[in-house]
């Protein structure tokens, strides 16, 4: 017996076990970039803790999709080649050291695109990372040194030739056509069924299939929408590039659960189309102590809310401010009223700052001047998003947002 085995035995599993585990996380990363570019998903994944480590951001961003097929599917698969060849070839196979030499091959390959990933996409990009990625980074990581380390056990010398090289050529002759079959068919079995995993989710979510239809009409009709004009002023809060040919004005609530879905759906574009657009925001919350449109107190702290944003604005640091609030206080929340409200607000301002923001009567002006606009634009409720002075009257997700820049650009 050989005595090397059961450690060889050990590593295999870590293999099938790194494999598993790559391929779970992968399917989990396609399901959510599924629903978050539906617009199913309309708040931050539990992997999303704001700032620098944010999945939403990151899995559904530009970079997320190759070909138009999410990176996520086309991991899944990898992962499940890994897998079904660990568990098809194992150590006592006499091709098992041949598939190593090939499955080392296929992780280094792995593990550069998943370098770029991380630093060139996540990094220097997008300003964000996503934590379940970079587990299956690592997932891909365990594999390859599992790998290496049967290598290094087996071969004291010429560790790398051994590994990718080997000592015998490469040649399919000993392979069990009926073990060569047998994945070739759960490969392409697992790959269908993850190509269409997207569209059963749209499926089971009728609504979702229903705002496609609506997103696709709205486009075709996108030239002949009237032009408005929609001024943009030095005390809006904006983000973007203001060279941008695409320039965006949405008027907003924060305590609205409609403006949620769109807040959420900024956050998650603005980093990819950065370059590409200028998002300009302004309140026009539908409180009836501010605004003269409203005549039942819809949103009882719509007013407050847009006050500290202009005084968040001010300390120059809006946009978090404006994640906070979307993304982090709900109506159970509001419900608690004041007490809960500064809790969340601990991040961007003190206690004492909301007290002075909501005492200083300027911190209004603003607020009256985007709801003043917003009645002269004929706004109704909230939110209303307008690209180019057009009011966009379906939900502004990746794939509508992608094909207005792609309109907007090809304009004389």
């Amino acid at each position: 017996m050989n005595p090397l085995a059961p450690q060889i035995r050990k590593l295999h599993l870590i293999q099938i076990v790194a494999a598993l585990l790559g391929t779970a996380l992968s399917i989990y990363l396609l399901v959510h970039h599924t629903r978050v570019k539906l617009g199913i998903q309309d708040s931050s994944s539990f992997c999303s803790f704001g700032g620098l480590a944010d999945c939403d951001v990151v899995n559904v961003s530009k970079y997320s999709e190759v070909a138009g097929v999410p990176l996520a599917a086309i991991g899944a698969i990898y992962f499940f080649v890994l897998l079904i060849l660990g568990i098809l070839i194992p150590p006592r196979n006499p091709n098992f050291q041949l598939v190593n030499r090939f499955l080392a091959w296929l992780s280094l390959i792995a593990l550069l695109i998943d370098l770029f990933l991380l630093v060139g996409v996540q990094w220097l990009m997008l300003k964000s990372f996503c934590l379940m990625c970079i587990l299956t980074y690592l997932a891909n990581l365990a594999h390859l040194g599992a790998n290496f380390r049967q290598t290094q056990l087996q071969y004291k010398s010429h560790l790398l030739q051994n590994l990718f090289w080997g000592n015998r050529p490469w040649s399919l002759r000993q392979f069990s056509s009926s073990r060569f079959v047998m994945a070739l068919i759960s490969i392409i079995a697992f790959s269908g069924l993850l190509l269409f995993l997207p569209s059963w989710i749209e499926l089971k979510n009728g609504q979702a299939g229903q705002a496609k239809e609506a997103a696709s009409d709205f486009l075709s009709q996108w030239s002949q929408l009237p032009v408005q004009e929609v001024s943009i002023g030095p005390e809006d809060s904006t983000s973007g590039n203001p060279e941008a040919k695409v320039k965006i004005v949405v008027f907003s609530d924060f305590q609205c659960p409609f403006c949620k879905k769109t807040a959420f759906s900024l956050h998650t574009l603005l980093p990819s189309f950065k370059n590409e657009i200028w998002v300009a925001f302004k309140n026009f919350p539908l409180d009836r102590t501010c605004n003269s449109l409203v005549q039942h107190n819809m949103h009882p702290y719509a007013c407050s809310l847009a006050r500290l944003s202009v005084c968040a604005n001010k300390k120059g640091n809006f946009w978090e401010y404006h994640d906070q609030v979307f993304m982090h206080i709900d109506e159970g929340d509001l419900e608690g009223g004041w007490d809960v409200i500064r809790k969340k607000l601990a991040s961007v301002f003190t206690g004492a700052e909301i007290d002075e923001c909501l005492r200083n009567p300027e911190t209004l002006n603003p607020v009256q001047k985007d709801i003043d606009l917003g009645i002269q634009l004929g706004i109704q409720g909230t939110p209303a998003v307008f690209i180019n002075g057009r009011l966009v009257s379906v939900p502004l997700d990746m794939d509508t947002l992608r094909k207005i820049i792609s309109l907007e650009n090809h304009q004389k």
